[in-house]
Parts: C-alpha cells; structure tokens; sequence
C-alpha cells in the first residue's frame, strides 16, 4: 500500500526537520559534556523522543513512492538511523576523536 503524495512530501519535510533538530540537539549535549556538565534528564528523553518518532517516519516513508529528483531526496534507509544510547554514543565519540587523531 502506498501513501498519497502529499503525505509522503510532508513526510520528507518532517524527516528533514527531526534530522536537524537531533543533530542540533546531539551538538548542544556534546558540548555541555565538554564543558564538564552533565546532560539534563529532560535532554535525553527529548532525544529519544524525537529519534522514535524519526524511526515511525521512516517506516512510513518505506511506502512511499520514490521522490522526483527535483522535488525531494529519496527516502532513507532505515538502516541508516541511528538510535542515541549516552554510554555508547560516548565510547564511538571518544573512538572517532581518537582516530581522526592518527
């Protein structure tokens, strides 16, 4: 079953929207953790919040037709979203910084 054209449009823009918004977000936290501050609870439920409704919107975009060329990028792969967990995020932080050190 595929969803109407306007849907998936809006669908693309909303996907648009979170991705920045989580990226901004993962940014802010990255950066209190350097300043020594302790990410707030509100934080990463915000987080986690968004990055589930990113994965409902993929899932829908999976039935989506595929975007015009001139219209809107492809729908993503829902293997490409990444889920947040802090401690794992930090170890891969802390691993590229080091590699990108060498």
């Amino acid at each position: 079953m595929t969803i109407s054209p306007e849907r998936c449009s809006q669908l693309r823009k909303l996907h648009a929207q979170l991705t920045r918004q989580i990226h901004l977000l993962k940014e802010n936290m990255q950066k209190e953790e350097r300043e020594g501050i302790d990410s707030s609870i509100e934080s990463l439920n915000t987080l986690k919040v968004l990055q589930s409704s990113l994965s409902k919107i993929v899932l829908e975009l999976e039935q989506c037709p595929p975007a015009e060329a001139k219209t809107a990028a492809p729908a993503p792969d829902a293997k490409g979203v990444r889920f947040w967990y802090p401690e794992e995020e930090r170890a891969q932080e802390v691993q590229s910084i080091n590699d990108e050190d060498e």
